[in-house]
């Protein structure tokens, strides 16, 4: 594919990811994308930068801003996003936002961070820390991916891949539950 092409159909998935408040890991990879092809797009920086606030990525979200910042030199919508984005991420670091560090609510209500995300109260209470099926703990932990180190995220994609292979014997077998519970208790607990 015609590399103009493919930029193109990036941006404007990673867009229409945006307007829906979809921070998730298809959204940074989108980016992530758009980058690798043009370093300087300082809109695919501060998207990135928003999925890594919401995902408790707050250096990362913090390091992007300002390289906005040195990309882009007028004064323009990305700067004021970006300049924005600093503050929030030190209000995040001072504890007087709704988000956590973590990227989680900071009280029992689930945080504004989170309810623009859309995300299911099962979910939410998951990534708290308070998943009660392993299903709950596969769905957080594929949630947070992005934060996995790289051999938890691949047991986390085969166990999942897995279970809906075998869709016939719905669950996970005994050792799968261990090594979710495991895995689980490392990110969320």
């Amino acid at each position: 594919m015609d590399k103009n092409i493919e930029l193109l159909k990036l941006v404007s998935r990673a867009k229409q990811l945006a307007q829906m408040n979809d921070f998730s890991n298809e959204a940074i990879l989108a980016n992530e994308r758009i980058l690798a092809l043009d370093p300087n797009d300082v809109d695919a920086c501060n998207r990135i930068a928003r999925c890594y606030i919401n995902s408790g990525r707050i250096d990362d979200a913090e390091r992007l801003y300002q390289s906005v910042l040195q990309l882009d030199q007028a004064d323009s919508m990305a700067q004021s996003i970006a300049r924005r984005g600093i503050q929030e991420v030190a209000q995040v670091r001072s504890g007087n936002s709704g988000v956590r560090a973590d990227g989680l609510g900071g009280s029992s209500q689930q945080s504004a961070a989170t309810r623009s995300v859309g995300l299911s109260p099962a979910l939410v209470r998951a990534l708290r820390g308070d998943a009660k099926t392993p299903s709950e703990m596969v769905e957080a932990l594929l949630h947070i991916e992005a934060q996995l180190r790289p051999g938890d995220r691949t047991w986390i994609r085969k166990i999942d891949e897995t279970a809906a292979e075998f869709s016939a014997h719905p669950g996970y077998t005994p050792r799968q539950e261990e090594v979710i519970e495991d895995i689980y208790r490392r990110y969320c607990s």
